[in-house]
């Protein structure tokens, strides 16, 4: 009887062809990439830069990088070219004596394809702590296999006569596996953070081979099958560290389990027999990669990863041991090896905006070595003592040694909610397309909070007269709130006390509501006496930005009121200082002009400049030394010279008895102005001396 042997071959974060004389189990390609079609667009390298809802595969130390909750899924499509070599062809040797030499192969190779749809990743990632520990629940069921195939037989001609051939066979193959796991995320200071991913993995097989007598595959001679199904624990542990905000390493480990797979073999017409219990080791893997922001629309990103596919071997095994003719199932292990491979990785994303939308583009490649067991030397280079059976297979030929080259392309989209992203993998062995999304989830309510973080304006005509659009108290206050001076207005048939009065009456109000740091009129006249400048009546724009740049403050509001007729009308304009931009101007009118009417329309201009300037938090997109990207724009107020802050939210602060939060710490960043404003995003610039600023720091308007 013909012996062979079995080796199950599983590669962690790759995709794996393994050789097998059971021919059932020949060129699996087993797919264990990082999920998620923003890496694979990059080629798969993600270990540096790990910032997205995937990266608890990946590398679980990135978690930290997502400050609100998101949830992910993704879909692939992978079609194997499942290529068999042998599926005909011939091998001739000399024997002299009892020993067979110069053994020559020729193959007849022939390609068996199959197509897999699947949802293959889903995700969900919720901060306990912001940028300090966050955790996550994943679903991965990448690896999934089934096939067909058929073998013509390969002749054997020993001295120039043939001999019996390697039957021809039938097989059948179905192969899943799947993990649910979590993953946890901490930061340990300002420039690391570490990671933990364990994960129950659950794996099944149900492979069939028989081997028949004739080419019309009608008179089965024998049948092997192997099968199993079993879940064990996989762990991964990562880390994440930021050299500087443009360069982060990442590295990553990963320690996979070993299964129990149960082998059986029938010669026909007997029953089934000799059920083998047999072992496979998944191997593990170790990596490190870098990812490089070139520019601020540019990332490069290189990972090399070592995969330790010599552990294969610890579950080599014969699959044709017959216990009572040859009772070593490892007999031939000497002959035979599979190497540990290095795949090195690499890819680059650029971001740029597309009306309103960040839009990226993506290129990568990979280089996946060849990690399936092969005959230590070379065909030619055989020699076999006694009868040829056992060791001549054409299923172990080193020149099946071929490393895969794989280019990869890929695009997405974001908004403020979703972003949807797109790659394709193509290599001569195999294709992939995946397609994902990530759904950003609105942030928790903290127990020391009832509002959302980011207040929208109401649409136009909701709210009554008078009614305030928001509350600043459930707002994040970083530093100070915009400070602002009531000038002196122009009046045209109104008396002096009346303007005064008017003046004072919208200085408190604006005070009273809690949005501007207001600056009292004699502190005014304060500082304007310390900057030198003259005290005088009403004046214009410009004067007014110089008076007030000179004073310190960062706003304005001048304008005028006017009696005729009966009647009063009160305009108001609020000016940036830094940029001489008239931000807000808004008019009242009343039926009556006496000093009550004023004083009314002193609140009502009030109420209608708050409610033009409401807080809003936000984030950054993206950053430059010039241009900050940011993500909210006019539909949530924000206009040409708006001030915001921009800073990093940290841990929250709580009560050491009662355990509850009181507040959260922050490290302010420095200050930005809106320089241009579109409907959903803005663009600022900074304001001064401004650290460097990274996506996610938080901004909220002054």
């Amino acid at each position: 009887m013909a012996r062979a042997l079995l080796l199950v071959a599983v590669l962690s974060c790759t995709q794996l062809q393994a050789q097998t004389n059971d021919e059932g189990l020949a060129n699996l390609a087993f797919t264990f990439l990082n999920p998620g079609a923003r890496a694979l667009g990059m080629g798969g390298a993600f270990l540096g830069m790990a910032d997205d809802a995937t990266t608890a595969l990946a590398n679980p130390a990135g978690l930290v990088n997502l400050v609100t909750p998101e949830a992910s899924v993704e879909f692939s499509s992978s079609a194997y070219a499942n290529e068999i070599p042998w599926t005909g062809g011939s091998v001739s040797y000399i024997k002299n004596g009892p020993v067979s030499s110069d053994f020559r192969y020729t193959f007849q190779p022939a390609d068996n394809p199959t197509t897999l749809n699947y949802i293959s990743f889903a995700s969900i990632v919720y901060p306990l702590v912001p940028r300090k520990l966050v955790i996550s629940g994943f679903y991965d069921g990448q690896t999934g296999f089934e096939r067909g195939f058929k073998t013509l037989g390969f002749r054997k001609f020993e001295n120039g006569e043939e001999l019996g051939p390697f039957l021809p066979n039938q097989n059948a193959l179905s192969m899943h596996m799947r993990s649910l796991g979590g993953s946890l995320g901490y930061q340990l200071g300002n420039r690391l953070s570490v990671g933990a991913t364990l994960a129950y993995s659950r794996f099944s097989m149900d492979s069939q081979t028989t081997r028949f007598i004739d080419a019309g595959m009608t008179a089965p001679s024998n049948s092997e099958s192997l099968k199993g199904d079993q879940g064990k624990l996989t762990v991964t542990i990562g880390g994440l560290c930021r050299i500087s905000e443009r360069l982060s390493l990442g590295a990553v480990y990963t320690r996979r389990p070993e299964y129990d797979l149960t082998s059986t073999f029938r010669s026909y017409p007997g029953p089934e027999s000799y059920p083998l219990a047999v072992r496979f080791k998944v191997p593990d893997k170790f990596g490190a990669g870098l990812s490089l922001r070139a520019s601020e629309s540019l990332s490069v990103n290189l990972d090399v990863v070592r995969i330790l596919s010599a552990q294969l071997m610890d579950g080599y095994y014969n699959a044709y041991c017959n216990p009572d003719t040859s009772p070593d199932t490892v007999e031939g292990r000497d002959s035979f090896e599979v190497a540990s491979g290095t795949e090195l990785r690499m890819g680059l994303e650029h971001t740029m905006l597309l009306r309103d939308f960040p839009v990226a583009v993506r290129a990568g490649y990979w280089r996946e070595p060849y990690h399936s067991m092969v005959r230590k030397v070379e065909d030619a280079q055989i020699v076999i003592y006694g009868t040829p059976g056992f060791g001549d297979e054409p299923f172990f030929s080193r020149s099946f040694i071929n490393a895969s080259n794989h280019f990869t392309v890929g695009g997405g989209i974001a908004t403020s909610r979703i972003s949807i992203d797109a790659a394709f993998d193509y290599s001569k062995p195999s294709k992939r397309f995946v397609l994902s999304a990530v759904v950003y989830l609105p942030a928790p309510r903290r127990k020391a909070e009832e509002a959302p973080a980011r207040p929208q304006r109401p649409a136009p005509g909701v709210l009554p007269p008078g009614a305030l659009t928001y509350d600043p108290s459930r707002v994040t206050q970083v530093g100070s709130r915009l400070s602002v001076a009531v000038l002196p207005f122009e009046w045209a048939g109104a008396a002096q006390d009346s303007i005064e009065s008017m003046r004072d009456r919208l200085t408190s109000r604006l005070d009273a509501f809690a949005r501007f740091q207001m600056i009292p009129k004699g502190e005014w006249e304060a500082l304007l006496l310390s900057s030198g400048a003259a005290l005088t009546g009403p004046l214009d724009d410009t004067a007014a930005v110089k008076a007030g740049r000179g004073a310190g403050v960062d706003a304005v509001i001048c304008g005028s009121v006017i009696e005729t007729e009966g009647t009063g009308r009160v305009t108001a304009r609020l000016i940036d200082t830094e940029t001489g931009e008239t931000v807000v101007t808004k008019e009242t009118l009343t039926s009556a002009a006496d000093l009550a009417s004023i004083l009314k329309l002193a609140g009502d201009i009030a109420t209608l400049i708050y409610n033009e300037m409401p807080l809003v938090e936000g984030c950054v997109l993206d950053a430059g030394p010039d241009r900050v990207y940011l993500d909210v724009g006019r539909d949530a107020g924000v206009k040409m010279g708006t001030r915001c802050t921009v800073f990093r939210e940290g841990s929250d602060i709580s009560d050491p008895v009662t355990g509850a939060i009181l507040g959260k710490k922050w490290e302010k960043l420095g200050e930005l102005v809106a320089i241009e404003v579109q409907p959903r995003i803005s663009i600022a610039r900074p304001v001064g001396k401004v650290q460097k600023l990274r996506p996610g720091d938080r901004v909220v308007l002054r």
